[in-house]
């Protein structure tokens, strides 16, 4: 079974506590989030988007502690 990474919950907490009323955020909140542009984002995570709704915070945690 695969182990967390070091950072994952100190990052998914960080997420919750910027977005505490949902589950999947959109693309410019992730680039204002990681301190980006939208084009980073949509370069580097845009197959991890689901449409209509964006990226999950416990994928984008994930992807973040990578």
């Amino acid at each position: 079974m695969p182990r967390e990474k070091p950072c994952y919950r100190d990052m998914l907490e960080e997420l919750n506590k910027k977005f505490p009323d949902r589950q999947f955020i959109k693309a410019d909140e992730t680039a204002t989030f990681i301190g980006c542009s939208r084009s980073t984002v949509d370069r580097k995570y845009k197959k991890f988007f689901i449409s209509g709704l964006g990226i999950s915070k416990v994928q984008l945690a994930h992807l973040l502690c990578v």
